[in-house]
């Protein structure tokens, strides 16, 4: 039925038409206003990362996991969780990254030349793709990952120093951005939050460096070399700028405080502990050390002061079996805790963070498996096999056991993995 302006009068109750179109037209463009001012709020981080690689970059839950719109950022990656370089901020849509899996390889001497060698990570077929390959001196033996400034930076520790390369945001790709050599032999990095500096471990020089980067991105000449103790296997920096170097042979962990380029003892200026291999900072205050020839992984609290205070100490072996220590990971959630076993156990173990309880015992389906990897979203591992000239991926389930994901055969012997969120423009 067609209605006449006097209809239309007695529908609306009294209204006129031009009246009611007006109070409609306010209406529409208030609701309109309140949508776009809460898709802002929502869209935007909600602040910069900490770059204490724990996982509170740039999001208010601070378990580096994706979250809704509004409360997350991409974790930074450095060398270790606990010391990667600061978020990104407000990437919080898991499409809104691609993952890259790095690898360093090589052996000492001539038989096979340092190599970086990039993968693309799909996460929804749960399987890796060739990328790249990059020259990295003579045994690329650790790699330490500035997502934000997209510097990756690798140890040499047949020839010594450490190379500098640029990232494509594209592809994940490297380009090379000099070498600052050195007779040291870095075996483990690690970047401060700002990414100013990288701070170096020297096994067998049983002595540190640290390495000052500028804006150009180019690892510069060590400024500062000092001794820790020997066998200095790995250097870790929290958000606190507290430092930890594991001295394996001296069965010491040594403390400093990092300020101003410079890395200086604190007190205590050791905390024994028996052949500390690799450590990783994690969140809640915590750090875990894998102990290459004891047979534990421990779990600390780090005290306001920096000091060590023990929460747990559990086997890293499953009973009756041998094999020495490699890596070790902590969830960004800070809820599981795993770490390496190489030859003849070759094996993954896993650990409740919070109680030391065991949870599993898993095949690293390798030889040596000698350095771990954790997804920055704490959806899954990549162990790389130094042995068998492979690495897994396993895919970590809700109650921390781990579910094979794939296996990629490689032609060289990988010597180090990670894993890195880069946003997309």
């Amino acid at each position: 039925m067609r209605h006449t302006p006097s209809n239309k009068q007695n529908i609306l109750s009294g209204f006129t038409l031009p009246v009611f179109l007006r109070a409609l037209s306010a209406v529409c463009l208030l609701a309109c206003a309140v949508c776009l001012l809460a898709c802002s709020e929502g869209d935007k981080g909600s602040g910069a990362g900490d770059g204490d690689g724990d996982g509170d970059t740039g999001g208010t839950s601070g378990d580096g996991d994706t979250h809704v719109p509004g409360t997350g950022g991409t974790m930074g990656t450095g060398g270790n969780e606990g010391t990667g370089a600061s978020g990104t901020g407000g990437a919080a849509n898991p499409a809104a990254v691609d993952t890259y899996v790095y690898m360093g390889s090589g052996t000492w001497g001539s038989a096979e030349s340092g190599l970086i060698t990039v993968y693309k990570v799909n996460r929804d077929l749960r399987e890796v793709t060739f990328v790249s390959s990059h020259d990295a001196g003579g045994l690329a033996s650790y790699l330490a990952v500035d997502v934000e400034r997209l510097r990756l930076f690798a140890a040499d520790e047949d020839g010594g120093g450490v190379l500098s390369f640029t990232i494509d945001p594209e592809t994940g790709s490297l380009s090379p951005n000099g070498t600052a050599a050195n007779s040291n032999q870095p075996v483990h990095l690690s970047l401060t939050s700002a990414g100013s500096d990288l701070l170096a471990a020297n096994y067998g020089r049983r002595s540190f460096d640290v390495y000052p980067i500028p804006e150009t991105g180019q690892t510069q000449v060590s400024v500062q070399s000092a001794s820790t103790g020997q066998n200095a296997h790995s250097i870790v920096i929290n958000s606190a700028s507290r430092v930890l170097v594991a001295n394996k042979g001296a069965d010491t962990i040594s403390h400093f405080t990092f300020a101003g380029g410079t890395l200086t003892p604190a007190a205590p200026t050791t905390t024994a502990h028996a052949s500390p291999r690799h450590l990783v900072f994690g969140p809640q205050e915590r750090a875990y050390v894998s102990s290459e020839d004891a047979d534990h992984v421990t779990a600390y609290t780090v005290e306001s002061d920096g000091s060590l205070s023990e929460n747990w100490q559990e086997p890293r072996l499953p009973v009756g079996e041998s094999g020495t220590g490699a890596d070790v990971r902590v969830t960004p959630s800070g809820q599981f805790v795993y770490a390496t076993n190489r030859d003849p156990s070759n094996t993954i173990v896993v650990y409740q963070a919070s109680s030391g309880t065991l949870v599993e015992h898993e095949s690293a389906l390798g030889n040596t498996p000698r350095s771990l990897a954790m997804d920055p979203q704490g959806k899954f591992v990549v162990v790389g096999n130094q042995g068998s000239g492979t690495f897994v991926g396993f895919a970590i389930e809700a109650n921390g056991e781990l579910e094979h994901m794939f296996t990629e055969a490689v032609d060289v012997t990988p010597y180090f993995v990670t894993i890195v969120d880069i946003p997309r423009n």
